[in-house]
């Protein structure tokens, strides 16, 4: 009878031995945000507005959040982006110094005090420019699938 209380006895010590150990040894859980990249609207040939949402702070609270942009894939802040503020929910970026006819790749980010996180990959193209037989410029701007001129002709 002894025998068998004492082996309790040791299985109870050791248990509580283990769940103290690993209990000082956990780590609070850092999260970055949470995020999409929603759309890019009013695309024109140098210019364009990306919308995100985001939907997680995680661990702490956002401090920062954009669109970050460049002609290769996978974009980060250490290129273009725009700083947006420091609110969850939805907001829109806007991307300026687009060169016409070029493949685009956007995305949204957010970042706290854990890290920054970057929303899903979109990718655009800007629309050429028209230029008329007197050498004027004209702006264009992409609606829908289509590519409209932004301004009315002043060819002579």
């Amino acid at each position: 009878m002894k025998k068998i209380n004492l082996v309790w006895l040791f299985l109870f010590i050791m248990t509580g031995l283990e769940i103290m150990l690993t209990s000082q040894c956990e780590k609070d859980e850092e999260e970055t945000p949470e995020l999409t990249t929603t759309a890019i609207v009013k695309i024109t040939d140098n210019s364009a507005s990306c919308c995100g949402c985001i939907t997680s702070e995680g661990s702490s609270a956002v401090t920062a959040c954009g669109v970050c942009w460049g002609t290769a894939s996978a974009p980060t802040l250490a290129g273009n982006f725009t700083t947006d503020g420091a609110d969850t929910g939805t907001f829109v970026s806007s991307m300026t110094g687009l060169a016409p006819g070029i493949t685009y790749f956007a995305r949204a980010y957010a970042t706290n005090s854990d890290g920054t996180q970057y929303g899903n990959e979109l990718t655009f193209i800007t629309p050429p420019t028209v230029t008329d037989i007197d050498g004027n410029v004209y702006h264009t701007m992409k609606i829908g699938s289509q590519v409209w001129m932004a301004e009315n002709l002043r060819v002579t």
